[in-house]
């Protein structure tokens, strides 16, 4: 399985991707490593705003999937296993108030006018 990322650098961009055989542990923390990186530095470019970033973040759904049908790590599994964390859309600040994606979710709010809220839209949930 191939977890990629992307970041977008307003004239250049560069791609991410780590492969590997993971458990479902690992497997979940690479895919929120990568996507996390994607959600914040990945949108600086034009063309990556538009076109690359949301590819990415696509493809990173449908690895996500494979991965949470693989089996539980084993104790005793050679090498360490990395830590799955909490998801984005629970983690204090960061990502929740990640520029672009918070976009997707802007609303007004009725008590302060002229002010605009953003809330969270749960990508990674």
């Amino acid at each position: 399985m191939t977890v990629r990322g992307h970041q977008g650098i307003l004239v250049m961009m560069r791609f991410l991707s780590m492969k590997g055989p993971f458990c479902r542990n690992c497997g979940t923390a690479v895919v929120r490593e990568m996507s996390g990186k994607t959600l914040w530095q990945g949108w600086w470019s034009p063309v990556s705003l538009v076109v690359i970033t949301p590819l990415t973040l696509i493809w990173n759904l449908f690895i996500r999937a494979r991965i949470n049908k693989l089996p539980p790590p084993v104790p005793g599994q050679p090498g360490p296993q990395l830590d799955p964390g909490i998801p984005a859309a629970q983690a204090p600040g960061g990502l929740r108030r990640a520029g672009p994606r918070a976009l997707a979710d802007l609303h007004s709010d009725p008590d302060r006018p002229g002010l605009v809220a953003v809330t969270s839209w749960q990508l990674l949930a």
